[in-house]
């Protein structure tokens, strides 16, 4: 409890979600970019409303008829899809910023795995917990030092009262 109470940490809280705000802008920028030059249409890469960057792998039936430890096979198929676009992330400047993730489906007809790009955060929600506990901290803080200011002589002699009455 005394951690989310920590004015220093609710400051480096608030820095750290300021940066995540500014990166996720620049992240959005740059893929609407991509996304506006072609190179995704082109690669038949779908861009949702999140920003996310998914598309499909199509694998080979004839994967599932292989002995083995296919996992591995499928995962460098997966790989290989992303090292052919992972180029234009680079030159965009988003491989730092970027989580990728695979999911596999497989049924009896279809055999494929959906890739997912997406904005990586950074900050956790305990870090905004913690920027909203500092901001009515600061708040009631600054009101009753106004409070005080505009009321100091009857605030002065009620203490001196109270300390003098003992």
């Amino acid at each position: 409890m005394l951690d989310i109470l920590n004015p220093v940490k609710a400051v480096q809280s608030l820095i750290l979600v300021i940066k995540d705000i500014s990166n996720y802008l620049f992240y959005r920028k740059r893929i609407k970019k991509i996304n506006e030059e072609g190179f995704f249409k082109e690669r038949n890469i779908r861009v949702d409303s999140l920003n996310r960057v998914y598309y499909v792998v199509n694998l080979e039936p004839e994967l599932q008829l292989a002995t083995g430890d296919i996992i591995d096979l499928e995962k460098s198929r997966v790989y290989d899809s992303v090292s052919k676009i992972q180029s234009v992330f680079a030159n965009n400047n988003l491989i730092e910023i970027v989580n990728v993730s695979s999911k596999r489906i497989k049924s009896e007809d279809y055999y494929a795995y959906l890739v997912t790009i997406s904005y990586r955060t950074n900050f956790e929600w305990k870090d905004v917990f913690r920027i909203l506990l500092l901001g009515v901290a600061s708040y009631y803080l600054i009101h009753f030092g106004i409070w005080l200011g505009e009321n100091w002589e009857h605030a002065s002699s009620y203490v001196s009262n109270k300390l003098n009455s003992k």
